[in-house]
């Protein structure tokens, strides 16, 4: 397995995970205030 195939693998599960939890808001919020 390359280390592209490995990069890629790691970052499609974290997403599935972040997703799992509740979508891309659920992970960070930025304010200006």
């Amino acid at each position: 397995m390359s280390a592209s195939m490995t990069a890629q693998l790691v970052t499609d599960a974290l997403t599935m995970a972040l997703w799992r939890r509740g979508g891309p808001d659920a992970r960070l919020h930025h304010s200006d205030q």
